[in-house]
């Protein structure tokens, strides 16, 4: 009886580290400990990942350009100039990221901090981005890494943490056919009729299951990350990509259910999984909502999701 549970006590170990060695064969991300630098090898972005990371803020206006309404002038002490004069790692290429650039690091699985744990040196705070906002000339976009939302409405004169970055993100590539959309880049498919009416995120889930679109049967609510590559920060009213017809100015619900109210310490059981994130079409903000609100519902189809 012993020698039996010690033969599959062995088999369950070696199938456990089986899997791990498959899984880490080809990691998404990889850092280099001596150039303190994380890449990303599904986007090729490279990432600033040293102490400086934690320890200085910047704004993204200067004192003197703000109070001359200069806002578009990053020269002077700002997080701009910070990352176009960084030198990590043998390279001096370095910029400020996108807005987009820098959500796609956000984990959406952790709480405090919301990036991925191969980054050694990490706050749970505003970071800036080098997204200009559309509403205000004043301000600029920044991703939360307390939360891993998404907002605009920021005073490009707030001192916040900067992260830079380096290389060049994929373009958006989309053609329109019928009634779907097609990312070309990733190959997801998405619904583009007549708008639906808004719904529950748990309605939400359900209709996607069963929405028959062009011969299609295998549509799906699309997680955050695959909804939030079709916006588009250069536009708004609706902030998304141009081949979409179709679309509400308001919230979009995601299926992904947001992290920090299931495993904060400052919610009650009551609170578990009964928010989930949404973003905003009407101008690209991401944030997360109750599921029992109604939003619009766009579904998506893919071999494999984001």
């Amino acid at each position: 009886m012993q020698n039996t549970f010690f033969r599959y006590l062995f088999i369950f170990l070696s199938l456990s580290l089986l899997s791990y060695a498959q899984k880490n064969l080809n990691p998404k991300y990889t850092r280099d400990v001596g150039k303190e630098i994380v890449t990303d090898h599904r986007t090729k972005l490279m990432w600033q990942d040293n102490n400086q990371t934690t320890r200085l803020r910047k704004v993204w206006v200067s004192e003197d350009n703000y109070n001359l309404g200069q806002y578009a002038d990053s020269s002077g002490d700002t997080a701009m100039s910070y990352c176009e004069n960084l030198t990590l790692g043998g390279y001096e290429d370095w910029r400020l990221p996108s807005v987009k650039e820098l959500s796609s690091i956000v984990d959406v699985h952790s709480y405090d901090s919301s990036i991925n744990e191969v980054f050694l040196h990490k706050k749970s705070q505003a970071y800036w981005t080098a997204t200009n906002s559309i509403d205000s000339n004043d301000s600029a976009w920044q991703v939360k890494f307390y939360s891993g939302k998404v907002e605009g409405i920021t005073s490009k004169y707030l001192a916040l943490y900067v992260r830079c970055v380096r290389g060049e993100n994929e373009k958006s590539n989309f053609n329109k056919s019928s009634n779907i959309v097609k990312d070309m880049s990733s190959n997801l498919q998405w619904q583009d009729n007549a708008l639906s009416a808004k719904m529950s995120w748990e309605l939400a889930v359900e209709y996607c299951k069963k929405l028959r679109l062009d011969g299609f049967e295998d549509w799906r609510l699309p997680n955050r990350k695959e909804l939030f590559s079709l916006v588009d920060y250069g536009k708004q009213k609706p902030s998304i990509q141009p081949q979409f017809k179709h679309t509400f100015f308001g919230y979009y619900w995601t299926s992904t259910t947001y992290t920090s109210h299931t495993l904060s310490k400052y919610t009650t059981l009551q609170d578990h999984s009964i928010y989930a994130w949404s973003i905003s079409f009407l101008s690209g903000d991401v944030h997360t909502n109750k599921k029992k609100y109604t939003y619009s519902v766009r579904c998506v189809r893919a071999k494999r999701p984001l």
